[in-house]
């Protein structure tokens, strides 16, 4: 099955390359994260967005970033999708932003699969950064069982 409305890569800086949202269209991309053995089962799940924006004329807004998942453990059936947005403020052209963290209570246990489609809310009225987000990156910080608090780079 295709996708539609997926975001552009376009330049960060000289040669280097990042997915630009759209200020005013609904795009999204996908992820799929297993839950790794070191893990602390049922463990707190923090993902969160790293992202940037260029714009000549110093535009600042906000950026509604989201995520829609479903994870299940083996042997179990995959639930409903949940959807978890964070509204995060621009603060300057090419630095490095990072959103809150989004919490996440559940019971997964090592080797669960979570399936993830992650967008920028550019309907939202809360979106008001009138130039396109570019995400740097997404990941997800749990507890290991060995070191405390880590992170699942997706």
């Amino acid at each position: 099955m295709g996708s539609s409305n997926l975001p552009k890569w376009n330049t960060l800086i000289d040669g280097v390359l990042a997915l630009e949202f759209s200020p005013t269209t609904m795009e999204q991309a996908y992820a799929i994260a297993q839950m790794p053995h070191a893990r602390t089962s049922n463990s707190l799940l923090s993902p969160h967005f790293h992202w940037t924006y260029y714009d000549e004329e110093q535009v600042w807004g906000d950026v509604v970033w989201c995520m829609e998942y479903s994870c299940a453990n083996i042997d179990i059936t995959f639930p409903n999708t949940n959807t978890l947005c964070v509204v995060d403020s621009s603060k300057s052209p090419l630095l490095h932003h990072m959103t809150d963290m989004i919490n996440i209570t559940n019971t997964l246990n090592e080797s669960a699969i979570c399936s993830i489609r992650i967008f920028r809310n550019a309907t939202s009225p809360l979106d008001t950064l009138e130039t396109g987000a570019l995400l740097l990156e997404y990941d997800i910080h749990y507890e290991n069982i060995f070191y405390g608090n880590t992170d699942l780079s997706g």
